[in-house]
């Protein structure tokens, strides 16, 4: 199953009139976190796979391939500022496109701590807009045995998009929990835990608050509108 980790951008779902409904969307099944594709069989669960579970678990695992690159490679990929990405004030630039997010940049702030940090045109389904976020990742235990540079990571991200006809949204986190275990693979994660908010405009005007509460594997996630 797809990393349904956050249905946060279901948000920008109250931009269609199918979703413009005054009730909470519950059961959102939570198992596997990470990948390239989708499962989901709504387009506001689809989208809010795309936008949200894309963003973080994307660009964690850019920041865990980069942990066992050799030479050849991180220059090949990277432009660096001559510090091991592992070391504190290392600052790396995402040269290579095919790994998406080009131009994200990969900063060392010490203690197993990193930003990653975006802006450019995202692809959503089928159509591209102007994103950006700023993702602070603090690495955790090692993932299973045989998972490469896998971690469990403690993420908090802020972040917006704008789409058509004058929507945009907002999304922060101060805390989202990502755990694995030893069936894990390297790009994917079993479990995701907390809370993440949303905010939806029209125009520069507030139009509604999402809050979508994360429990874990196996578990339902709770999005709320108020």
């Amino acid at each position: 199953m797809k990393k349904s980790i956050i249905t946060v951008l279901v948000c920008v779902l109250s931009f269609t009139a199918c979703m413009k409904q005054s009730r909470d969307f519950e059961s959102y099944y939570v198992s596997i976190v990470g990948g390239n594709s989708s499962t989901m069989n709504s387009e506001a669960k689809s989208y809010a796979n795309f936008v949200a579970d894309d963003l973080i678990s994307d660009s964690v695992v850019i920041l865990e391939e980069s942990f066992l690159l050799t030479d050849f490679a991180i220059k090949r990929l990277f432009k660096t500022n001559g510090k091991a990405i592992e070391e504190q004030g290392a600052v790396w630039t995402l040269k290579d496109s095919d790994k998406g997010f080009p131009g994200m940049k990969l900063s060392c702030l010490g203690n197993d701590v990193w930003t990653l940090e975006w802006s450019g045109d995202y692809k959503v389904g089928s159509s591209y807009y102007p994103t950006q976020f700023v993702i602070t990742g603090k690495r955790g235990s090692k993932i299973g045995k045989d998972t490469g540079s896998h971690y469990n990571w403690e993420i908090s991200i802020d972040g917006k998009r704008t789409e058509d006809l004058g929507y945009s949204c907002s999304f922060l986190s101060e805390k989202l929990e990502y755990t694995g275990d030893e069936h894990t693979s390297f790009d994917r994660w079993s479990a995701v835990k907390g809370e993440l908010e949303m905010i939806i405009y029209q125009n520069s005007s507030v139009l509604e608050t999402w809050l979508v509460i994360y429990r874990g594997e196996g578990k339902t996630s709770t999005l709320r509108r108020t």
